[in-house]
């Protein structure tokens, strides 16, 4: 049996489990937690793709004697970096080391707050702020260093992301 479970331990099992609708639910459960991962990977894949077609935001030009790190399993370096108030310039002052954890979560909040921009000038953005607790100031400011100049330019990138993404998905049923 699965589990490794013998017929005799089978009614304890299911006892603590919380019976049998439980177990079942479970297994739903797990198989609906598996597609929602798919589909934000599949959103990933896809911003990452816009990302690189698109039109650089900047150029940073680092000093001689210092390399990125990079690894295999990302797509991009992430660098930290402060505005110097007093040139208007953004300094490098480190880089992290590349990491698929880091990544995940830095394209799955780019890909929310897109989608959030989504809805700017609605009511449903303001819902959809509070339920991803977004402040609509970051959402229009990520807008603005992201190189959108106005609502119709990033509309059109979340909904050229959007189609990307129900395009793989929808390969991928």
């Amino acid at each position: 049996m699965a589990n490794n479970i013998t017929p005799e331990q089978l009614p304890d099992f299911i006892r603590d489990r919380g019976g049998i609708e439980e177990i079942r639910l479970s297994v739903v459960s797990a198989e609906e937690k598996k597609a929602e991962s798919d589909r934000w990977a599949n959103a990933r894949d896809a911003l990452t793709g816009l990302l690189y077609k698109r039109e650089p935001i900047g150029k940073v030009v680092l000093n001689n004697d210092v390399r990125l790190p990079y690894a295999s399993d990302v797509a991009f370096s992430y660098l930290i970096c402060n505005k110097n108030l007093m040139t208007g310039e953004i300094d490098v002052l480190g880089a992290l080391y590349p990491s698929s954890d880091i990544e995940t979560r830095a394209l799955e909040q780019f890909s929310i707050t897109s989608l959030v921009m989504q809805h700017n000038g609605t009511n449903k953005f303001y819902e959809m702020c509070k339920q991803f607790g977004l402040n609509q100031d970051m959402v229009h400011n990520w807008m603005k260093s992201n190189g959108f100049s106005d609502d119709v330019i990033a509309k059109d990138f979340t909904r050229t992301l959007i189609r990307s993404t129900k395009s793989i998905n929808e390969q991928g049923e």
